[in-house]
């Protein structure tokens, strides 16, 4: 497995049941999609989660006890969400994304993907990786590594801390949008009263 491939554990849309499910069902079925992607090695849902995002109003309440395929896309949205963000800069954002006119839970779910597969691509075209030049490790490394036994480990190393910032600037420039987007929003109901 290439380490800059898009996880493709996720079910599509038409993918995702059309049957409405218990919550059991729905717990089950969505730990096995995000297993894979778990870098906490703790559950990313339990039911006392999912009934707390109900609670929130994060995530819409069951008819009868089940839960459609617009509620599993969106589960799905928050479990991964949540690794990054806030609960409740998740429910800002998730708010702000319905306010989208034309924007249905089936769009909102191809764009999750979407926004998956460009995410992997930007950091598989930002990061290093083996060519014929370089097949060991990358021009930015070779200055601090020089002639090193080890340096293919620590290429790996630097790599990962590359990374690392990376995730750090793209969380910090994400709350910076939802902040401003509050700022909007405070406006907006500021001029309205």
């Amino acid at each position: 497995m290439n380490l800059y491939d898009a996880p493709c554990t996720i079910l599509s849309w038409a993918d995702l049941p059309r049957i409405d499910l218990y919550l059991d069902q729905l717990l089950t079925l969505t730990e096995e999609q995000l297993e894979p992607l778990n870098t906490t090695g703790e559950r990313l849902l339990t039911s006392s989660m999912i009934n707390n995002y109900v609670k929130q109003k994060l995530l819409p309440p069951p008819t009868k006890k089940r839960y459609t395929r617009d509620q599993h896309s969106r589960l799905i949205i928050i479990a991964l969400l949540k690794n990054v963000l806030s609960i409740a800069d998740i429910q800002f954002l998730l708010e702000r994304l319905d306010e989208i006119p034309g924007m249905t839970p089936e769009k909102l779910h191809n764009r999750f993907l979407i926004g998956i597969e460009v995410a992997f691509s930007r950091i598989a075209a930002a990061t290093w990786q083996p060519s014929e030049e370089s097949p060991t490790r990358p021009v930015i490394h070779e200055e601090l590594l020089g002639d090193d036994p080890q340096a293919g480990v620590d290429a790996d190393m630097l790599e990962a801390f590359d990374l690392a910032i990376t995730a750090w600037a793209c969380r910090l420039a994400t709350l910076r949008r939802l902040a401003g987007g509050s700022q909007l929003r405070t406006t907006k109901a500021k001029s309205n009263t």
